[in-house]
């Protein structure tokens, strides 16, 4: 797969977005006020790290619920033996530690803007609900992070529950 780490940053991105109660796309406290200061006291030096890994999770099981689990992929489970794992994706380096607070600590506005720059365009409109992407091979997977990216980022502006998936060309 391409740039695993761009993946993972789009993920734990709309993770946390996700999560926030404004939007309320998956439940979890983790992504709260006090879940993020609690994960932060129970777990000081890896609270932020648990904050996203909670998040991507709940993310993971809606989407899953939305679209499926078999033959069907989203930005929380892709093609590949790995797919995407988070956990092994997050090195220890500090400038790694310093992109999970910066996500684990952002507010919304600040969280969507980090979605724009990802996002090469922004549709129109986001479906709502399973949005079908099509079928992609392999090199076109790169291009398709910057398609997710604007389709969670019109969809969180819009208030619309959007959940993109894709099927891999095999060709």
């Amino acid at each position: 797969m391409h740039d695993q780490s761009a993946w993972a940053r789009l993920a734990m991105i709309v993770a946390r977005l996700g999560a926030d109660p404004e939007y309320g796309w998956w439940k979890t406290d983790a992504a709260t006020i006090t879940g993020v200061s609690m994960m932060n006291r129970i777990l000081p030096r890896t609270g932020d790290t648990a904050v996203v890994l909670t998040t991507a999770e709940a993310a993971a099981r809606v989407h899953d619920s939305h679209v499926g689990s078999t033959s069907v992929f989203h930005l929380f489970r892709l093609p590949g033996s790995d797919g995407l794992n988070l956990e092994a994706m997050i090195s220890n380096t500090e400038a790694q530690r310093r992109e999970i607070k910066l996500i684990s600590t952002s507010d919304r506005e600040e969280l969507r803007s980090l979605l724009a720059e990802i996002a090469l365009s922004i549709p129109n409109e986001a479906g709502s609900g399973p949005v079908s992407l099509g079928s992609v091979n392999q090199s076109e997977l790169l291009d398709m992070l910057s398609r997710l990216a604007g389709l969670y980022w019109i969809g969180f502006r819009d208030g619309k529950e959007t959940y993109p998936y894709f099927v891999m060309d095999v060709k």
